[in-house]
């Protein structure tokens, strides 16, 4: 019987200020196509943002700090909105994942530069630092890593989630060039045909 090969989602721009990892899921998508991974690819999670430049989403809110798991009241620069589920790209979301059921997600994220080690598959985040070059951190948001997508999906789901942090200002040739294999190759993938 063939292997089964693992589905995998990565996703980018949940924050509009944090716009340089887009490239590496762009160049996924429109590059050569991609073997041995079942790859879903969200370049923008967070147009809105994206296109202000800014954080939040158009309503003001974190779209990182309004989901159900572990939700709390925040403000400010974490502002997660007013209850639990309130944007509708989080609900998009939450609806598109439980429809994919991953295996693994990568969220994308800058500038802390760093993988988190808070995973509940700690073997996956050594495997993503080593293969993407990148130091293993404890990502603990400054105590407000509350109503995260990553925390939603590892507590509701069999698979595992993990954020990915690159610095605030990668290279254009690594997020094009280097990093979209160094992806590939976390899940035994490649480009090419046939």
């Amino acid at each position: 019987p063939e292997r089964r090969v693992p589905t995998v989602v990565l996703i980018s721009t949940m924050h509009g200020d944090e716009p340089a990892t887009r490239r590496i899921l762009q160049s996924l998508r429109d590059g050569a196509p991609v073997r041995g991974v079942d790859l879903w690819v969200v370049p923008t999670y967070n147009p809105d943002g994206l296109a202000r430049g800014r954080r939040k989403n158009a309503h003001g809110v974190d779209l990182n700090r309004n989901y159900p798991y572990g939700w709390v009241d925040l403000d400010g620069s974490y502002e997660s909105g007013p209850r639990p589920r309130s944007e509708p790209e989080t609900r998009a979301m939450m609806r598109f994942l439980r429809d994919v059921r991953p295996d693994r997600i990568l969220s994308f994220h800058q500038p802390l530069y760093g993988v988190d080690t808070d995973t509940k598959v700690p073997a996956f985040a050594r495997k993503v630092a080593r293969k993407l070059h990148l130091p293993r951190r404890s990502l603990t948001c400054g105590g407000v890593c509350h109503g995260t997508m990553t925390g939603w999906y590892n507590h509701a789901f069999p698979g595992a989630a993990l954020t990915v942090e690159y610095g605030a200002h990668p290279s254009r040739r690594l997020m094009t060039r280097v990093a979209p294999g160094q992806v590939l190759s976390v899940f035994g993938a490649r480009r090419g045909r046939g």
